[in-house]
């Protein structure tokens, strides 16, 4: 709670989020969205990657190669994500993947990564709700909450918000 408390009162982050063509190493972000602390969306976009997209994260964020089609690529995009991150403090839930695939879809074009510094909202709602472990990484991989009617769908706009939400709901129990 007291991160949390920390970062809203100090506003000196954004909020990160991707959706991604899969899961492994080769795969790369086709959305990408980035808000500020107030909420207001700095950048919103729908990216063509050079790989497939796993039918499997076609079911969890509803994108397909035609639904990107005439969706910039990850480095046309790039100088947009910098202006809003180079240098900034990144909160992502679950950063250490979302710097990954970051990293990961700029390689592809033989760019370099975006330097920022990240901090994962993932690990502090574990610690948040006392779902930490003593397995790997420390920590429990708590689903980012969510109300019913997202359930369906990821987004990175949405997710975002969502996770903006988050650390005001951990901040409470300090500020009030």
């Amino acid at each position: 709670a007291a991160w949390a408390l920390q970062r809203l009162v100090r506003r000196d982050f954004v909020v990160v989020d991707t959706e991604t063509t899969g899961l492994g190493s080769e795969d790369q972000v086709l959305e990408v969205a980035v808000v500020d602390p107030s909420g207001k969306v700095l950048v919103d976009r729908l990216i063509r990657p050079t790989c497939p997209i796993h039918p499997r994260a076609t079911e969890v964020h509803g994108y397909d190669d035609a639904a990107l089609a005439s969706a910039p690529t990850f480095v046309q995009v790039l100088p947009e994500l910098r202006k809003c991150l180079g240098g900034a403090l990144a909160i992502a839930y679950n950063a250490p993947f979302d710097e990954r695939l970051m990293r990961q879809s700029a390689a592809v074009w033989g760019a370099h990564p975006i330097e920022t510094t990240w901090e994962c909202a993932m690990r502090w709602y574990a610690q948040y709700t006392g779902k930490v472990s003593s397995g790997r990484g420390g920590y429990a991989s708590p689903k980012l909450p969510r109300a019913e009617a997202d359930q369906a769908r990821h987004g990175a706009r949405r997710d975002c918000l969502l996770t903006l939400r988050l650390l005001t709901r951990m901040a409470i129990p300090l500020s009030g």
